[in-house]
C-alpha cells in the first residue's frame, strides 16, 4: 500500500498557503481560518505516522513535515498584529503553545527512535534522548526570549510560563523515572561518576530547570509557581545524588541495582554518607561566601541527617572497613566545615537578599 500521508500533508499545506494569501488580500477572515484545519492536519498526520512507523520522519515526510511546520509558523506570523493592523486571532496563542509541545514531543521521540535503531535493545540511549530534548527545549526557549527572537517573543502566547511549565514537569517525571529505575547501564563506556552519559544528561536537566526558575527580573514566572518548582529542583538534585551512591555501589561493588539489596549494602551506605556530607558542606561554604543564611541551615540540616543516619543505620556496620573509612572521612569534612563555613550573621543575609 503506497504511503499517502506525505501527499495529504503536502496538499493541506499548499491549500493553507493559498487560502492565507487570498484571505489576507481580500481581508476575508473566514478564509484565513483554514489555518486551523492545517494545524489539525499536521497533528493528525504526525499521530498516524507515529502509529504506523513508530516515528514521524519517514519517507517523503522527512521533507514534507518540516516544510508544513515552517509554513504554519509563517501563517501564525501573518495572523499577529503588524503595521498597526489588529491580530487575526483564530486561537493564535493556543496554536503557538500546542506547536511547541508537539515539536518537543516529536523531536524527543524521533531521537529516541534513532537511538533505538542504532543501538537496538539498549534502553539507556532512548531515555537520554528524551531527557536531553526536554532540557534543550527549555534552554532554547529561554535563549530565544533573552534575545527577543520570534516565535518565543510573540505576545500571543506566554512561552516562558505556560509554554515551559509542562516541559519542566515532564523533566521532573523523567528524572524520577530514570534515577530510580535505571542504573545507567548500556553506554558501553567505563563508569566515571558525574562524567558518564547518564549523569551528564541528568545534570543538564537539573541545571536547565533550575536556571528557568532564575529568569531575569521582569520576565520570570509568577511567584506562585517559581518557588514550588525551585523546591522541586532541589528535591530532584537530592534524588539524583542519592541514587548516584546506588550507581557507584552497583558499578564498583557489583551490588545489584535493586532497592532491597542496596539498602543492605555496606558500600552503598558508606558512599551515600560521604556524598551527603560533601553536598551539605558545599552548600554551607557557598552560603557563607554569599551570605545566604537559609541556605546555610539547609546544608546544616542535611549534615544533621547524615549524623542521624550514622547512628541509626550505619552503626549496624560498625567494625567494617567501609564504616571506619566513611566515619573518618565525614569527621574530617565536618572539621573543615566548622572552619571554612560559619553561619552567616542575620544582617549579612539582609544585604545578600537584594535582587540579583
Amino acid at each position: 500500500m503506497p504511503d499517502i500521508l506525505a501527499p495529504q500533508l503536502g496538499l493541506f499545506t499548499v491549500a493553507a498557503v493559498m487560502f492565507e494569501v487570498a484571505g489576507k488580500h481580500w481581508n476575508w477572515t473566514a478564509m484565513r481560518a483554514t489555518a486551523l484545519v492545517h494545524f489539525a492536519a499536521i497533528a493528525l498526520i504526525a499521530a498516524a505516522s507515529q502509529m504506523q512507523y513508530d516515528h514521524v520522519m519517514y519517507g517523503a515526510l522527512t521533507l514534507v513535515f518540516p516544510a508544513a511546520v515552517a509554513v504554519h509558523y509563517w501563517i501564525m506570523r501573518q495572523h499577529e498584529p503588524r503595521h498597526e493592523q489588529p491580530a487575526v486571532g483564530l486561537l493564535l496563542a493556543q496554536r503557538h503553545l500546542l506547536m511547541l509541545w508537539l515539536l518537543v514531543g516529536l523531536t524527543a521521540n524521533e531521537l529516541a527512535w534513532l537511538a533505538d535503531t542504532l543501538a537496538p535493545g539498549n534502553p539507556l540511549w532512548p531515555l537520554l534522548a528524551w531527557g536531553a530534548t526536554l532540557a534543550a527545549a527549555i534552554h532554547i526557549v529561554r535563549t530565544a526570549l533573552n534575545f527577543g527572537l520570534w516565535p518565543a517573543s510573540s505576545a500571543a502566547a506566554d512561552y516562558r510560563l505556560t509554554g515551559c511549565v509542562p516541559i519542566v514537569i515532564a523533566c521532573a517525571g523523567w528524572l524520577m523515572l530514570t534515577c530510580t529505575q535505571n542504573s545507567g547501564d548500556g553506554s558501553g563506556l567505563p563508569y566515571i561518576p558525574l562524567l558518564n552519559p547518564f549523569d551528564l544528561v541528568a545534570l543538564f536537566v537539573l541545571y536547565t530547570c533550575w536556571k528557568w526558575t532564575n529568569s531575569k527580573p521582569g520576565a520570570q514566572p509568577a511567584g506562585s509557581l517559581i518557588e514550588p518548582i525551585r523546591l522541586g529542583c532541589y528535591l530532584g538534585a537530592f534524588l539524583w545524588l542519592t541514587t548516584l551512591a546506588a550507581r557507584m555501589a552497583h558499578y564498583w561493588g557489583d551490588v545489584p541495582f535493586q532497592i532491597d539489596v542496596l539498602m543492605h549494602s555496606y558500600l552503598m551506605h558508606a558512599i551515600l554518607s560521604l556524598i551527603w556530607t560533601v553536598t551539605s558542606i558545599s552548600l554551607m561554604i557557598y552560603a557563607t561566601q554569599h551570605s545566604q543564611r537559609s541556605l546555610w541551615f539547609t546544608g546544616f540540616s542535611l549534615l544533621a541527617i547524615v549524623g542521624v543516619k550514622l547512628m541509626m543505620i550505619d552503626l549496624a556496620n560498625k567494625g567494617t572497613v567501609m564504616w571506619t573509612a566513611s566515619l573518618i572521612g565525614i569527621a574530617l569534612l565536618v572539621i573543615a566545615a566548622s572552619y571554612f563555613s560559619p553561619a552567616p550573621p542575620k544582617h549579612q543575609e539582609l544585604k545578600g537578599a537584594a535582587p540579583h
